[in-house]
């Protein structure tokens, strides 16, 4: 993961949080809210650029790559 992180604040809806405690608790238990956070938000952004054929800006291959060995290496 990156050795800087940058802080921001979102708004959700009481659905959302909803959401985020059921997936927290069955999948991200052993990570922070944090790290579950930035692991949707690669993911999120895996599937978009997916979608974006010939669109090479802004895709987040190292990153995602970056969090997605981060998550399998965590005990």
């Amino acid at each position: 993961m990156a050795t800087k992180l940058k802080r921001f604040t979102i708004s959700i809806t009481p659905e959302m949080e909803v959401d985020l405690d059921v997936v927290k608790k069955e999948r991200y238990y052993k990570q922070t809210q944090s790290e579950m956070i930035r692991d949707l938000i690669v993911l999120g952004l895996r599937e978009y650029n997916e979608d974006q054929p010939g669109e090479d800006a802004a895709r987040p291959d190292c990153v995602a790559s970056k969090t997605a060995e981060n998550r399998d290496e965590k005990p």
